[in-house]
């Protein structure tokens, strides 16, 4: 990274700032509606069955298709798998199918392997415009140094090949698979660093348009900074072609990360990761914009747009709480995290030493898998702001938090019943579950 004078930080500081107050303050003046009245809450519980081990892996996601079929994606060694489930997930294909490969590139620069990495998916409506019953998947590859002994920066290869979103789509309901296609490229850095775009999220509107959110750090580490977005992609032909990439999310110099949207009503509700000043840990909050908005400004810091959904604040300086996911379900939004809470700060420590340690015991490394849900009839005009119920259906052990349920996802099942998934000691488990309210 090239350093910068004095007078050019100043600058660049004074410009990127400028570029969030005027963000926030044109989204400001759409109509934003009140927020979700005070109403009765009903009593809800989400009711766990046995977690399940499927296969070695990492960051599973699992969705269903239109053939009533579910589908599994998950990351091992440098590539992306998908495995089927034709009972709702109590069993699955042996045979695991290879979707998005590692590849090796040589150049002037040097070598690097590119993982594929962050896969996600989705299957377009049997009624979708373009492309009726398209499943299109989609990987973050990154370039790491061949050498797996390598440390520090060193272990990237950004300097040879710039972090990417590819995707592939199949026609035949994931029998075969296209050639691959990069559809948003970083850049190319002078020198090797963890700076890119990471974790797609593929998103169907109700008019056939496809949107592919990501999180990227591009058009800031280029002036020298390590902000960070969240950004949109749309084809409006069911993949072949896409559009220029908008920033939907930007929240200063603070960070929103690992987008994940679901649609309720006429509202898009965009879950990411964030924090709000110097020193907070990363939290889960909802970022909403109406369809027809559909981010046509982006949402700057301190808009009426983001809120934090939790009837008790997930807000921390001491514990971590990221890697957020939302669905819907008939009567139901659901919202998962992952939560590093087994650490307390001793006494006496300072608050920069409190921090420190904090970032070290409450991290993602020692996090697991929590859930907490809301009513739909509770939400209005977009917002909700009493999640609660919350539940950790995998095993964790809170004295020494090594046991982790990490990069997990939530599928809806129907009828109330939703699917965790997790990435738990290197394995993927699933557990199912079933939402009770006082209706049941």
């Amino acid at each position: 990274m090239a350093e910068y004078s004095s007078k050019n930080g100043k600058f660049l500081k004074i410009f990127l700032t400028a570029l969030v107050l005027i963000s926030s303050l044109a989204i400001d003046t759409y109509a934003v509606g009140k927020t979700a009245s005070k109403k009765k809450k009903q009593t809800v519980k989400v009711v766990w069955e046995e977690p399940e081990k499927i296969v070695r892996g990492g960051y599973p996601r699992v969705h269903r298709l239109n053939d009533g079929r579910l589908m599994m994606s998950y990351s091992l060694s440098a590539n992306t798998y998908v495995r089927f489930s034709d009972d709702d997930g109590y069993t699955w294909s042996e045979d695991a199918q290879v979707v998005m490969r590692h590849f090796l590139v040589e150049n002037e620069r040097g070598k690097a392997k590119v993982h594929a990495a962050n896969p996600e998916f989705a299957q377009l409506s049997d009624d979708n415009p373009y492309k009726p019953g398209r499943i299109i998947f989609a990987c973050n590859y990154r370039p790491m140094n061949p050498d797996a002994s390598a440390t520090g920066d060193d272990r990237y290869r950004s300097s040879v090949f710039p972090y990417t979103i590819a995707i592939k789509t199949s026609d035949d309901n994931g029998q075969t698979w296209s050639s691959m296609k990069h559809v948003y490229k970083s850049e190319i850095w002078k020198e090797n660093a963890l700076r890119g775009c990471w974790e797609p999220f593929v998103l169907e509107l109700p008019d056939g348009t496809v949107q592919i959110y990501f999180a990227d750090e591009t058009p800031y580490y280029r002036l020298g900074s390590r902000w960070h977005n969240i950004s949109v992609i749309e084809s409006k032909d069911g993949g072949d072609t896409w559009e220029k990439v908008r920033v939907v999310a930007q929240n200063g110099a603070c960070r929103d990360g690992m987008p994940v949207v679901t649609i309720h009503e006429d509202r898009l509700l965009l879950a990411v990761e964030s924090t709000d000043y110097s020193g907070e840990r990363l939290h889960p909050i909802v970022i909403q914009n109406t369809i027809d908005e559909n981010w046509k400004m982006t949402v700057g810091k301190g808009s009426p747009y983001r809120f934090e959904p939790f009837q008790k604040s997930l807000k921390s300086e001491v514990v971590y709480s990221g890697s957020p996911y939302i669905i819907t379900t008939d009567n139901y939004i659901v919202y998962s995290y992952q939560i590093s809470d087994w650490w307390t700060p001793p006494t006496g420590l300072t608050a920069t030493e409190q921090l420190s340690q904090a970032k070290k015991n409450n991290d993602a490394s020692h996090s697991t898998l929590e859930i907490q849900v809301c009513p739909k009839s509770e939400v209005e005009n977009g917002y909700f702001k009493t999640m609660r119920a919350a539940s950790r259906p995998l095993p964790v052990d809170q004295t020494t938090g090594k046991e982790n349920a990490i990069w997990n996802s939530l599928c809806d099942l129907g009828n109330d019943e939703i699917l965790a998934v997790s990435q738990y000691k290197s394995r993927v488990y699933i557990v199912k579950g079933k939402i009770v309210g006082p209706q049941d």
